[in-house]
């Protein structure tokens, strides 16, 4: 049986496509400490019910923001320390668990944004490019300075999947995952014509068991 040819364009993208080190996560010391805090308090003067419920109220504020922010804080750093171990599956969900309870934290997003990093230099090693797609776009999403460094690798990633999908016979998915790298990366614009041209070609064929 004849071996059947592959179209010269599908080239693969190996894993020095994503060359750049592993991005390290930072950890923070928490804000509040108690009540036993060593700052000191200037002498005030009395003040009505009033003002005095007002700043008490405001004083309950101030440490439960401090409270949540620490919680936040406890779960980034339980994150840095599972990237250290190169755990960054686990570090992921401590970073979202750091942000489920402080939504504002930007070194927790950061954090997240290396992680997901990492995960994706780990798949492309692997040539899983699903699992490298989605985590190159969520380090995009949860940290914007990652796209000038993460836009050859996403489009890499995209091209291979297209590959991937023309080995499966799934030529209109491959058209999709080579459009997205076209769109990242120039250079893969007449890849996605000839792709295209390809899907048109075999589709122009006539079906087995039907008369032409």
């Amino acid at each position: 049986m004849q071996r059947r040819h592959q179209p010269g364009w599908l080239a693969w993208l190996g894993a020095a496509c994503l060359a750049a080190s592993p991005a390290p996560a930072a950890a923070q010391a928490p804000e509040y400490k108690g009540p036993g805090s060593t700052t000191q308090q200037q002498p005030q003067q009395p003040a009505s019910s009033e003002e005095a419920a007002k700043q008490e109220a405001e004083q309950k504020r101030k440490i439960q923001e401090a409270e949540t922010r620490n919680k936040a804080v406890l779960a980034n750093n339980r994150g840095v320390e599972l990237q250290k171990d190169g755990k960054n599956a686990e570090a992921v969900e401590a970073f979202r668990e750091a942000l489920l309870v402080d939504p504002t934290y930007d070194l927790a997003r950061q954090n997240l944004a290396a992680s997901h990093f990492n995960l994706a230099s780990e798949a492309i090693g692997k040539q899983q490019w699903a699992a490298a797609i989605e985590n190159l776009e969520a380090a995009r999403t949860y940290d914007r300075s990652l796209r000038e460094k993460t836009t050859v690798p996403l489009a890499g990633s995209y091209n291979n999947q297209a590959a991937e999908l023309v080995e499966a016979k799934r030529l209109d998915e491959a058209v999709g995952a080579m459009e997205k790298a076209a769109e990242l990366d120039s250079k893969y614009a007449e890849e996605l014509r000839k792709l295209k041209d390809y899907r048109t070609q075999v589709n122009s064929q006539p079906k087995p068991g039907k008369s032409k």
